[in-house]
């Protein structure tokens, strides 16, 4: 979270940390749960559509993985040679 969504989740939970008077708190938590679901939406999204740059440790290692076989033992399992 950055700038005006931190402000306004902590000053949420600082308010229902506080709170006394059940309707109020029910209000304060409604918020709260209605930013985790926007924070999971976007964490799905970023999932589902992965900008360019993300990734790109994927990509060095099967360019490894293309160039000397399988270094790091990924998609078979790890290999051990001690017998």
């Amino acid at each position: 979270m950055t700038g005006q969504k931190l402000e306004q989740w902590t000053v949420l939970c600082t308010e229902a940390a506080e709170e006394h008077d059940a309707t109020k708190f029910h209000e304060l938590s409604r918020g709260i749960e209605r930013m985790l679901k926007e924070k999971e939406q976007r964490l799905l999204a970023s999932r589902e559509n992965p900008k360019k740059d993300e990734g790109s440790c994927r990509s060095i290692i099967h360019a490894q993985q293309g160039i000397r076989g399988n270094p790091i033992g990924f998609a078979t399992g790890l290999q051990s040679s001690v017998g």
